[in-house]
């Protein structure tokens, strides 16, 4: 039972002295672990959830922005462009076409990119059908 490396130390009369020192010294190290887990690892874990939770809550806010204000600048867009005659209003100076300098599908993700992008060619053909 005792450790390979103290046997050439033990003599045989001290072998049960040995062993209970051997088996005191573990029981030792497995508290020592124990105790640092306890004050160390699970407080970083509750850490690590709340900053997981945090980290979720910020990205549910942020697509909600997100969604506002594309609602919002679509709004604005509606609302200034010019839906005449180009040409007409070209000839009295008036033509004023919106410009942009919002781009909404710079704000996705890259999955999200790729869903858009299929989401706006199925449109699309849909229009022109």
């Amino acid at each position: 039972r005792t450790s390979k490396l103290m046997r050439p130390f033990l003599d045989e009369s001290d072998r049960s002295l040995h062993e209970l020192a051997a088996r005191s010294l573990h029981q030792a190290k497995v508290m020592t672990i124990r105790t640092v887990w306890r004050d160390l690892m699970e407080p970083l874990k509750e850490e690590i959830e709340k900053s997981k939770q945090r980290h979720n809550t910020l990205q549910d806010q942020f697509r909600e922005a997100r969604t506002e204000f594309l609602r919002e600048i679509a709004t604005l867009r509606d609302e200034a462009r010019v839906r005449g005659d180009p040409e007409k209003l070209m000839g009295q100076g008036q033509l004023k076409d919106v410009m942009f300098f919002f781009e909404p599908m710079k704000t996705l993700q890259p999955h999200e990119l790729q869903y858009c992008l299929e989401v706006i060619k199925e449109k699309l053909k849909m229009i022109f059908e």
